[in-house]
């Protein structure tokens, strides 16, 4: 079976692969009617690094993570299990459908944290390095 070409936009196809294996994640926004604790993701920016070839080296995605809790203890916990994971996160999101898409580096940029609709909230920010999409413009 030929893989789809896959792109560094769908690189929130990884923050939930690594998430769901944490608690329940959305993309953008948790589902109407949801039950503490979830996750709620989304890319925010994508910068690319070209070569003088156009060719694309490495890509920068900007990727936003909500934790949301009943208690402000179990909105730390789950925040912690986040960061961990992602930030250890190396090599290749595997696809049975696209092809892959190679993590070099994760980056914790700023966090925040808030009580919102009777729920603890942690936001947090991360830079994921991926390798780029060598050849294609």
């Amino acid at each position: 079976m030929v893989k789809l070409r896959t792109s560094s936009l769908k690189i929130g196809r990884v923050v939930n692969q690594i998430l769901s294996n944490i608690l329940p994640t959305y993309p953008i926004i948790a589902e109407k009617g949801t039950q503490y604790p979830f996750a709620v993701y989304r890319r925010t920016g994508l910068q690319t690094a070209n070569t003088k070839d156009i060719y694309n080296t490495v890509e920068y995605a900007t990727v936003e993570i909500i934790v949301a809790a009943t208690t402000y203890n179990e909105s730390l916990k789950y925040a912690q299990d986040v960061k961990v994971h992602l930030e250890n996160q190396r090599g290749f999101s595997e696809s049975a459908k696209e092809e892959d898409i190679k993590i070099t580096d994760v980056f914790l940029t700023s966090a925040s944290e808030d009580f919102v609709n009777d729920a603890y909230i942690q936001y947090m920010t991360f830079v994921i390095h991926i390798e780029g999409e060598h050849g294609y413009r």
